[in-house]
Parts: structure tokens; sequence; C-alpha cells
């Protein structure tokens, strides 16, 4: 909705949320949560949407299930994802993702794998019985 008024525009279809703005605010890529079974299983089904923020049109659907919290590289070539005790990097073109770093099973991510300003580290909020903080240095080099 803009700032002066008028209609919203539903970015979002069957839910979403966790959002996050590509750099050039044309797209937005969000969590979607499917429920597979009842209420009172709560067994979720995860993905990655990316949509066309001017109209809400479903662009695509990202390959790998069950991965939350994306947030775009400053260049817009990248998504990151995080999926228990790994981070992955998502190609907003294709919808494909890949693996870029497991930890060992005692660690989860918590939150977002949010990438620093150069766009050659992410960074992670890391939980064991205390929540870690760790910088990925040279995450992505080209």
């Amino acid at each position: 909705m803009a700032p002066a008024g008028g209609a919203p525009v539903q970015v979002t279809h069957g839910g979403g949320f966790r959002g996050d703005w590509s750099p050039d605010g044309s797209r937005i890529a969000y969590d979607k949560q499917v429920l597979q079974g009842s209420v009172r299983e709560a067994d979720y089904q995860n993905t990655i949407e990316i949509a066309e923020a001017s109209t809400g049109k479903f662009l695509r659907k990202v390959s790998q299930g069950n991965l939350t919290s994306p947030i775009w590289s400053p260049d817009g070539k990248r998504v990151s994802a995080t999926r228990g005790n790994t981070v992955w990097l998502i190609d907003p073109e294709t919808g494909e993702a890949r693996l870029a770093v497991q930890f060992p099973r005692n660690l989860v991510a918590m939150f977002r794998a949010a990438w620093t300003p150069d766009g050659k580290s992410v960074i992670v909020n890391l939980r064991e019985r205390a929540s870690h903080i760790v910088l990925l240095e040279n995450f992505w080099t080209q």
C-alpha cells in the first residue's frame, strides 16, 4: 500500500512469512509453510518462494524443501537460507539450491543467515546450549 493510501497488494498467496525484499525492490523471497496433517499433528512442510513485489505474481519455488528464512545477497544474485544445522545458497533465477555449509549436529542455525555488505560473507546465529554468533568469512568469492 502506498504511504498516501490506496489498495494493498497481496504479495504472497496461500501463506507467507519472513519475507525479504531483493536489493532492487523488484522481488520478494519468503517462507511458505504448508500443513501436512491435522493441526494437532503440527507437521509442517516449509518451502521458499519468490514473487514479483509490485504485483504478487508467483515467479518460482525453491527446489530444495524445508529451507527457511531467505535473505537476498547485496547484489541480488543469491539468496541464503537455513535448515537445521545447514546454510544453503539459492539461485533466484532458477530456484536451484545448493548446500553451502553444514555445522556439527549439536549446532542449529537460529534466525537468518545474513549477508555482509560486500556480499562475501554470511553471519549465522548458532544455538547449542548457549547461543553463538559466527562469521563465515569469504563465504562467497567470485
